[in-house]
């Protein structure tokens, strides 16, 4: 059944008649059609404007027994057709809605970082550097440039690939390199590197002793800080936070921010920050991942209760359905965040059959196999 569902996925991302139909096959199989009624119901189906307000998406989980691969994936993106592009232990993950495949680097090695400049995929591993691009054949085909990097630069991991739209900026644990087609040059050497991204039209660096800039080919410091910074957000009435790995918010000058949303950061650990719609969405570290309205209020999270494989996510990444593709520690997710199907769990983890649902009073209804449950004002 699984199977079924993983490969009908492609199609249900295109066509919403044929999701619509999988999802009752699915029910139709475990329930009666009664029970598939009022289950469709009970998961807010639009029927009910209040209650198809909560709930969760549907959400898929591909483990490494489906795509075939490593267990840890590190980052997510999208061909131009479409296909969803993995960075796994074991290489480049390429899902196209119907089958996985998985193509290694030259050496074999963990695949850490991906980015696109033109039709050309870059990838950074353990002492591997090269790029993914389609052969005549229409198949992916990996080309290394691992020999192309000057030999000052000690490789190990390459953990992010940034396109700054002059040239591809490459970080391992000590250094930074330039590349602008097959030319690479030494940008930073000797420095033990933490972190770094691209905002404001400035490449931003992590060091031990706090946040700097590149300019050009040299670091200007940005602020002093003990604190491991993981991106920038500006909130809509102008004021920027830095958003820190187990630090919370800090203001601009790196004071700590006293906000709901900056305390749990602080707790669940922060991996990286993307910008989404008017917002944000934060992977974590034990908490899966949350997104931030504009305010910087927490309004939704995804994680192993919401039907994640693991709380510990990666990376995230909006497709062009404005769906969202997570890397986690063990496997990928899938949540339709796009469609208007929600699934409501009125009792909790027990997750009993629903039989019956009413509205009365301004309060929602649900009768389930484990009792009488109701919402009350929201």
């Amino acid at each position: 059944m699984t199977t079924v569902i993983h490969k009908l996925l492609i199609k249900s991302i295109k066509d919403d008649l044929i999701w619509n139909w999988l999802i009752r096959q699915t029910f139709v199989k475990a329930y009666s059609f009664r029970c598939v009624i009022l289950s469709l119901i009970l998961t807010g189906l639009s029927i009910s404007a209040a209650v198809g307000q909560g709930g969760n998406p549907t959400i898929l989980s591909f483990p490494k027994s489906i795509y075939q691969g490593g267990t840890e994936n590190y980052e997510v993106l999208q061909s131009s057709s479409g296909e969803i592009m993995v960075a796994n232990n074991n290489g480049l993950l390429v899902y196209d809605g119907s089958e996985w495949k998985c193509i290694p680097l030259a050496n074999k090695t963990i695949l850490r970082s991906i980015e696109w400049e033109g039709e050309r995929l870059y990838a950074g591993g353990q002492n591997e550097f090269g790029y993914y691009q389609k052969s005549s054949l229409d198949e992916w085909e990996y080309f290394s440039l691992t020999a192309e990097i000057p030999g000052a630069i000690q490789l190990e991991d390459i953990w992010d690939i940034t396109n700054t739209g002059k040239g591809l900026l490459c970080r391992t644990s000590t250094a930074i390199f330039r590349v602008i087609g097959d030319k690479i040059e030494t940008v930073l050497l000797d420095n033990e590197t933490f972190s770094s991204w691209y905002g404001d039209s400035r490449y931003h660096v992590n060091l031990s002793d706090g946040l700097y800039d590149l300019q050009g080919d040299s670091l200007v410091s940005l602020m002093r800080s003990d604190a491991l910074i993981q991106g920038k957000v500006i909130r809509e009435d102008g004021l920027s936070f830095w958003v820190t790995e187990n630090d919370g918010f800090l203001d601009e000058k790196g004071r700590p921010i006293r906000s709901g949303a900056s305390l749990m950061f602080s707790k669940v650990g922060v991996n990286n920050i993307r910008d989404y719609n008017d917002g944000y969405l934060v992977c974590t570290k034990e908490s899966g991942v949350i997104v931030l309205n504009e305010k910087l209020e927490i309004e939704k999270i995804y994680g192993v209760e919401s039907g994640l494989q693991r709380n510990f996510i990666h990376d995230v990444y909006v497709d062009r359905n404005m769906d969202f593709w997570l890397a986690t520690s063990n496997g990928v997710d899938y949540i339709q965040e796009s469609s208007p199907l929600r699934f409501l769990q009125p009792d909790g983890t027990l997750q009993g059959a629903g039989y019956a649902y009413a509205e009365f009073n301004g309060n929602q209804y649900f009768g389930t196999s484990n009792g009488l449950f109701f919402t009350e004002n929201d």
